[in-house]
C-alpha cells in the first residue's frame, strides 16, 4: 500500500466473515481478537489519603477500584503498592476483596503480615491474578486489620501515595 486508506462514512474494514476490524473513526471493531496474555485495559486509583484501624477483623480501607472485563474468560491482574505503619509491636494485615470471588488472599491472614515497631514504616506490593468469570463491573476493595487492638495499623501514611492497578488480561 503506497497511499492512505480512507473509509467512506459508515464503512469499516472487515474480515472474511464480515465482522468489523476497524471503523472509520479508527476504533477497533468486535472482530479483533487479542492473543492470550495481552493487556486489554488498565484502570488505576491513586490512594492519596491515610486510613488507620485498631480492629482485629478485616475492615475496608475505603480504597477500591472497578473494572469491567470484556469477556468472562479474561483475568484481572491486581497490583497494589503502598506503605504501611504499626504504632507498636503487632502484626498488620492487608486483604483484597473482589465483588465476585470475595476474599482473594487467605481468609484469616490476607496476603500476609508485617510486624512493626513504633514509628516503623514498610513498603508493600501485592500482586494477584483473579479469574472473576464475569463481563460486568468487578470491584476490588482493600481491607486491613491489626493483631493487637490496643495498637493502630495504617495504610498510606505520611502523605504518601499508593496505587491500585487493575489490568484486564486476555484469557
Amino acid at each position: 500500500i503506497t497511499d492512505d486508506i480512507k473509509l467512506s462514512s459508515g464503512k469499516a474494514i472487515k474480515n472474511a466473515a464480515g465482522t468489523a476490524l476497524l471503523g472509520e473513526d479508527g476504533a477497533l471493531g468486535s472482530g479483533i481478537v487479542f492473543p492470550t496474555g495481552h493487556i486489554i485495559q488498565h484502570e488505576f486509583l491513586p490512594m492519596t489519603s491515610e486510613d488507620a484501624t485498631s480492629s482485629d477483623e478485616f475492615e475496608t480501607t475505603g480504597f477500591y477500584k472497578a473494572i469491567t472485563p470484556s469477556s468472562t474468560s479474561n483475568k484481572v491482574l491486581i497490583v497494589v503498592t503502598t506503605n504501611l505503619h504499626n504504632s507498636a509491636e503487632s502484626y498488620y494485615y492487608l486483604q483484597i476483596i473482589g465483588s465476585t470471588n470475595g476474599a482473594l488472599g487467605h481468609s484469616a491472614n490476607g496476603f500476609g503480615s508485617i510486624k512493626g515497631y513504633a514509628a516503623n514504616r514498610h513498603f508493600a506490593t501485592i500482586s494477584y491474578l483473579d479469574s472473576p468469570g464475569v463481563d460486568v463491573l468487578e470491584t476490588y476493595t482493600i481491607h486491613h486489620k491489626i493483631s493487637d487492638t490496643a495498637h493502630t495499623g495504617a495504610i498510606n501514611v505520611s502523605g504518601a501515595t499508593g496505587y491500585i492497578h487493575l489490568f484486564e488480561i486476555a484469557g
